[in-house]
């Protein structure tokens, strides 16, 4: 994969995904908004993607075969995550190596505290993909979804 046609790319898909926590927190799950306290003690929720509690059912994008993706993504949260796409690999600018500032080729990525960052990749692997913090504890408490590649 060679990120300077990826670069050059007119059909590009572009999603978002903002992950939140903590007071005055709401989010919605299964359609219902719900409070932090509320999805904390009674649903054991702590996590949403774009103020959605995820799931894997929960559809973050459909996107067309060999379609480039750009993930914005934002870690709007305290902790850092490690944001894990399975079937397909992306690029990012990693803010892990002072003074790089180039696209590196990734399948997971620790996102920061507060930080933005575009996942960017070729969705070249048709199916059903799940896109979803690898921190386990943090996936199983809503932070993950999938991403359909048709």
């Amino acid at each position: 994969m060679d990120f300077t046609k990826i670069r050059q790319c007119k059909n590009y898909k572009h999603t978002n995904a903002r992950w939140s926590d903590g007071q005055p927190f709401k989010a919605n799950l299964d359609g219902v908004e719900k409070d932090f306290l509320t999805l904390a003690t009674e649903d054991k929720k702590l996590w949403a993607f774009n103020r959605d509690i995820g799931s894997y059912e929960y559809l973050l994008a459909t996107v067309k075969l060999n379609q480039v993706v750009i993930l914005d993504v934002w870690n709007d949260t305290r902790w850092p995550h490690s944001m894990h796409l399975h079937g397909n690999h992306f690029f990012v600018n990693s803010k892990e190596f002072k003074g790089n500032n180039d696209y590196i080729l990734r399948d997971t990525y620790l996102m920061q505290a507060g930080e933005k960052a575009k996942l960017i990749f070729v969705a070249d692997n048709p199916g059903k993909w799940l896109f979803h913090c690898h921190m386990l504890e943090h996936a199983a408490s809503g932070m993950v979804s999938h991403i359909h590649v048709v």
